[in-house]
């Protein structure tokens, strides 16, 4: 019974994160200032400056740093 929660879980974060990445997609195509990037940690939408080369971002919603093109 757990497995099958846990099961639903993993499918629901991974859903959560597919779903995230095309809206981050779609405002980044309107945006022309700024780029939207996804943590892989928590698939919290962040948005970057664009033209800035290679930069360091943290997500505010769970401290993950990680490495993005802006």
């Amino acid at each position: 019974m757990w497995q099958d929660q846990l099961k639903i879980k993993s499918l629901f974060g991974f859903r959560q994160k597919l779903v995230h990445r095309f809206q981050a997609f779609n405002k980044s195509l309107k945006d022309k200032q700024n780029k939207y990037l996804v943590c892989p940690e928590c698939a919290q939408i962040i948005r970057v400056p664009r033209n800035k080369g290679r930069i360091e971002v943290r997500c505010p919603s769970c401290r993950k740093s990680f490495d993005a093109k802006s």
